[in-house]
C-alpha cells in the first residue's frame, strides 16, 4: 500500500491509533509499499527488513548503477560522483583514461564521509532506525544509482540492531 496524503483520511483517530499500533516481526521494502505501522515495528519494536523477491525492484538498482558506472568511465559529468558537491559541483573530475575516472570517483565518494554536516542533539535509536528504514525503501526505487550492496549493508545493520 502507497502512502498518501489520503490514505489516513478516512479514518477516524481510534482507526488510525489501530493501525499505527499493527506491529509486525519482519517488513519488505520495494521502494513504493512502506506504510506508518512498518517505519514503527522496524524503529521500535525491531523487526526484521527484507528486500523484495520482485527481480523487477532489484534489477532496475543495478541498472541505474551500472548505467552511471557506465557514464563515469565515459567522462560524463554525474554530480558528486565525479564532480564536487555544493558550491564546487562545477570542479568535474573526468580527465585521463577510464580507470582513472572511476578511481576518482570513487575519492571523490568516499571523501564526503569525512565532511561534518551534524548539529543538534542526536536522535533516539528508534528515530534513527525508522530514518534508515524510509531512506533505504526510498532508494529502492532504483533512480539515484546506488548499489544494492551498499543499500543492503544498511538492511543488515538494522536487522543486527546497530543505529548510528
Amino acid at each position: 500500500m502507497k502512502v498518501t496524503t489520503d490514505t489516513y483520511r478516512h479514518l477516524s483517530l481510534i482507526e488510525i491509533e489501530a493501525k499505527l499500533a499493527e506491529k509486525t516481526s519482519s517488513v519488505v521494502i520495494d521502494g513504493s509499499s512502506l506504510s506508518l505501522s512498518n517505519i514503527l515495528s522496524v524503529g521500535r519494536d525491531l523487526a526484521d527488513v527484507q528486500f523484495s523477491p520482485d527481480a523487477g525492484v532489484l534489477n532496475r538498482i543495478q541498472t541505474t548503477y551500472e548505467a552511471m558506472m557506465n557514464d563515469v568511465k565515459n567522462g560524463v559529468p554525474i554530480y558528486g560522483c565525479n564532480t564536487g558537491y555544493g558550491a564546487q559541483a562545477s570542479h568535474v573530475v573526468n580527465k585521463g583514461l577510464k580507470n582513472k575516472r572511476v578511481e576518482d570517483a570513487w575519492k571523490i565518494s568516499e571523501g564526503i564521509i569525512h565532511i561534518d554536516v551534524a548539529t543538534g542533539p542526536a536522535f533516539n535509536k528508534e528515530v534513527v532506525r525508522g530514518a534508515m528504514l524510509v531512506r533505504i525503501n526510498m532508494l529502492m526505487n532504483g533512480v539515484s544509482a546506488v548499489k544494492l550492496g551498499d543499500l543492503d549493508i544498511c538492511r543488515q545493520m538494522l536487522n543486527r540492531r546497530v543505529a548510528p
